[in-house]
């Protein structure tokens, strides 16, 4: 391929994305109504640089989804309450909007104070913080916000102290000095898990193999600390979605826009669009605007 067509469809895809973004951005939401509430926490983190990805993804929650969750917002430290709420004012459902320092602090105040270090010293221990405190006051379905949704995910019904369920990865995204501290390598025989979505029920700092790992971060971490010691009480503890039912894949990263291409034709109940194919959710936000909306 020659430099010149590289860089054509190179910005033709760039235009394409905007033009899509702007779009769905100024797409009115239109006469919003109160729906039944779930007996289930929605859980997700979000930035100054996520607001706009959170609006889309929490629209694509309410329009696809029967019942509403109670929405958990836990902010990174670079927002405030207000950002939030100026960002979705038109959530119907029950809303609670808390720092990550609440989340971190009420695990320390149990005895757990390494998650607090981990948290504040690497962005997706803040993450994991926010996930595991909000486990212990309910069960919990945690959802980045590049996450678009397009039906009710199943969840898992278990009498067990903890339950966790996560989406299949198609790379092993860990941190492998962790597991070979903690001597799990054996997890690598198993599919590999991802944290974009993830649901847990119960106090999991209680199980030592989680505990210790904490522990090891809160000294070493790494960018895929967290998404390992979930996948580890995915693993250990829990099971994960079908791969066709939570999506991520990465192989389409350069469609523009192609007949048939639209995720909820292919019976997913969510896709998660990881860094490598980012663009594409504003070009599928765009077509499940068009679909619930219209």
């Amino acid at each position: 391929m020659s430099i010149f067509r590289y860089l054509s469809r190179f910005y033709m895809r760039l235009a394409v994305v905007r033009l899509s973004q702007a779009i769905v951005c100024r797409w009115p939401i239109g006469n919003v109504m109160p729906k039944p509430a779930a007996a289930l926490r929605l859980l997700t983190m979000c930035g100054q640089n996520t607001l706009d990805l959170l609006r889309q993804s929490l629209l694509s929650v309410y329009w696809s989804w029967t019942q509403l969750p109670r929405l958990c917002v836990c902010m990174d430290g670079t927002i405030d309450s207000r950002d939030v709420k100026k960002a979705v004012p038109w959530w119907p459902g029950e809303m609670e909007i808390q720092s990550w320092e609440v989340y971190a602090h009420s695990l320390a105040k149990k005895g757990h104070s390494d998650i607090l270090t981990y948290a504040q010293r690497e962005l997706f221990g803040k993450k994991l913080a926010c996930i595991l405190a909000s486990a212990e006051i309910g069960p919990t379905l945690y959802s980045d916000t590049d996450v678009l949704w397009f039906s009710e995910p199943s969840l898992p019904s278990s009498s067990a102290a903890i339950t966790i369920r996560m989406s299949v990865d198609d790379v092993y995204s860990y941190d492998f000095s962790l597991l070979e501290h903690l001597n799990c390598r054996d997890i690598l025989k198993r599919p590999p898990l991802n944290a974009g979505i993830v649901f847990v029920d119960g106090p999991a700092l209680e199980v030592p193999l989680i505990h210790e790992a904490v522990t090891r971060v809160a000294q070493f971490p790494h960018n895929f600390s967290e998404q390992t010691i979930l996948a580890l009480a995915g693993n250990y503890l829990g099971d994960h979605w079908p791969a066709e039912e939570i999506a991520i894949f990465t192989t389409d990263k350069d469609r523009l826009i192609r007949p048939g291409t639209y995720p909820r034709f292919r019976n997913w109940v969510a896709r998660h669009y990881v860094s490598p194919v980012r663009q594409l959710f504003w070009i599928d936000a765009l077509a499940h605007a068009w679909i619930f909306r219209r």
